[in-house]
């Protein structure tokens, strides 16, 4: 397999090494609602993000037709960065994570270092769901049963 030329320049800015900022920026970005972060980091993360997602799409353009996945960021991040973000309260973090989902996808695709999102970042509201029996307890024999709680149950 013959090496793309573009690929071998990212190299040179940081890309795919042990400090790679373009993986702390993602990280930093796909995070839970109650993670946001303040405007000021805001600007910065999609900042960066930006500077990093330019620099991969000279190497992106020469595999659009191979992955599909690339073609798509392609057009998310043709799309993102000429609308820019939306005139809501959330517009600008949704504009970053939306960057920072292009910008992975890209490197994905590169074959470039994509950092995991741990399961703990992805936010889920544990206390709106009813407690469960344990498993192998006779059915209705949970904390909740009787007690009309539950899925489906009508309140």
């Amino acid at each position: 397999m013959e090496t793309n030329p573009a690929l071998t320049d990212l190299g040179s800015t940081g890309f795919g090494t042990a400090a790679d900022p373009a993986a702390e920026l993602i990280s930093r970005t796909l995070v839970a609602y109650a993670n946001v972060p303040g405007a000021v980091e805001l600007a910065r993360l999609t900042d960066g993000l930006l500077t990093h997602g330019q620099g991969l799409l000279a190497a992106a353009e020469g595999v659009r037709g191979v992955d599909g996945r690339v073609a798509g960021a392609l057009r998310d991040w043709a799309r993102l960065t000429a609308d820019g973000p939306e005139d809501t309260s959330l517009g600008n973090w949704n504009h970053a994570r939306a960057l920072a989902r292009a910008v992975r996808t890209l490197r994905r695709g590169l074959g470039l270092a994509v950092p995991e999102t741990p399961k703990e970042r992805i936010w889920v509201d544990w206390d709106c769901l009813p407690e469960q029996p344990e498993p192998g307890a006779a059915p209705g024999s949970g904390p909740d049963a009787g007690s009309g709680a539950g899925f489906g149950a009508s309140r």
